[in-house]
């Protein structure tokens, strides 16, 4: 794993993400972690939209409702 140094913060951040992590029941260390980690991954919002580009444009339609292809094939063992 990395480390990542953050030189010149003001004061009053660090001491704002003391008190939060204090709260938090987290180390500071951990409370930035999970703030950091939390900002940097791509959101459920993100993912679905990189997910509604890769079907844009595909005809997804089925000549009957799914639900009866899935009847069909199960009586069909």
């Amino acid at each position: 794993m990395g480390q990542i140094i953050i030189r010149k913060l003001d004061d009053e951040i660090i001491a704002t993400a003391k008190r939060r992590a204090k709260s938090d029941g987290k180390s500071l260390e951990q409370y930035l972690r999970d703030l950091i980690t939390d900002n940097v991954r791509p959101s459920k919002a993100d993912i679905y939209k990189r997910i509604e580009a890769l079907f844009e444009g595909r005809d997804f339609s089925f000549s009957q409702p799914p639900e009866d292809l899935i009847r069909e094939d199960r009586d069909s063992r």
